[in-house]
């Protein structure tokens, strides 16, 4: 599938901070696309790159195979949807709120009326219709911001942290409804997330950002700390985590799930991080098993289906986490 975004050699900065860095990153095949980071990693900086809402700085970006430039970024722009983590509805019923963009955009309102019913239908969200937005959940609220930026007809749907600040209930119909959105006509989602738990729920297509640093490949145990250099221990607050002893310095550390060890019982071995706790939950992730234990803080681990088998592995049941040192990632 190709690719609509195409990063070659960008950099964008915020005064004097380097808040993106993407020597090569494709971005945007059919489907949904999580980006996985921690607060500050530059996922928002991202989207806003990808709603073409700020300039990518230098380097090449292409959407759709042709070169981003000054006079065709808002061209682009009416492609591409973003919804804000704290999406602002206006004062007026739901359907006024979706009606709103449509009529901006040109269309009768007769026309705007029959597209807002729709999308509000495709997104079963009909019976919000006639509500007043100062009475919607965080929940209902996000699911009408969406609506109404789906009722534009973008190419690509971009979501910065959707799950934010809402409940359990509120994630699981959220989650719902962003899995059903390739299925309702649109070609690629890009949301943001610093949970990788829900991005394993929704897609096995991942991007890691940290520090502004993109890159494909199983997602993170991402925790913020204080390293002591001296100790080579990184101390989380809940966790001390021995790092690779020629680590001097650093403020964040990234543990990757496929080189976490899980097993019944401690293992006699070389490892250096060993802890024990409990199975949280078990999730289908790219052919794998992504497992969430719980060691004080949560950290997962990705480990084969015969694996899963061999030891047992369970919501609920005790295990045992183990994992080199040069496991460890230092930023």
């Amino acid at each position: 599938m190709t690719a609509l975004y195409r990063f070659q050699g960008v950099r964008v900065q915020r005064g004097e901070r380097l808040v993106l860095d993407l020597p090569a990153l494709d971005l945007g095949a059919d489907g949904i696309t999580a980006l996985v980071g921690p607060n500050g990693a530059g996922k928002s900086t991202l989207l806003e790159v990808l709603a073409f809402l700020l300039p990518h700085g230098t380097g090449d970006l292409r959407f759709a195979e042709m070169p981003v430039t000054p006079a065709l970024r808002a061209a682009f722009g009416r492609r591409a949807g973003l919804v804000a983590q704290r999406p602002y509805l206006f004062d007026r019923t739901v359907r006024g709120n979706v009606m709103l963009g449509l009529g901006l955009r040109g269309l009768t309102t007769a026309l705007a009326a029959a597209r807002t019913d729709d999308t509000l239908a495709r997104l079963g969200i009909a019976a919000l219709a006639e509500r007043h937005a100062g009475s919607l959940s965080g929940g209902e609220a996000q699911k009408v911001a969406i609506a109404r930026t789906l009722a534009l007809e973008p190419e690509v749907l971009l979501l910065d942290e959707p799950f934010s600040h809402l409940d359990a209930g509120a994630i699981d119909d959220l989650v719902a409804l962003i899995a059903s959105l390739p299925d309702l006509g649109t070609r690629a989602v890009l949301f943001s997330t610093h949970d990788s738990d829900l991005a394993a729920r929704l897609t096995s297509t991942i991007v890691n950002l940290v520090d502004g640093c993109a890159g494909l490949g199983a997602l993170p145990n991402f925790f913020d700390g204080r390293l002591d250099a001296g100790e080579h221990i990184f101390d989380t607050g809940r966790l001390r985590v021995h790092v690779p002893d020629h680590v001097q310095r650093g403020t964040r550390i990234a543990i990757d799930p496929a080189h976490v060890v899980l097993s019944q019982t401690r293992l006699e071995s070389s490892m250096r991080n060993v802890f024990q706790g409990r199975v949280l939950s078990l999730a289908e992730h790219g052919g794998e098993v992504l497992v969430t234990v719980d060691i004080g803080p949560r950290l997962q681990a990705l480990v084969t289906h015969d694996a899963l088998a061999a030891q047992a592995l369970r919501p609920g049941g005790g295990i045992w986490v183990s994992f080199k040192s040069n496991a460890v990632r230092v930023y």
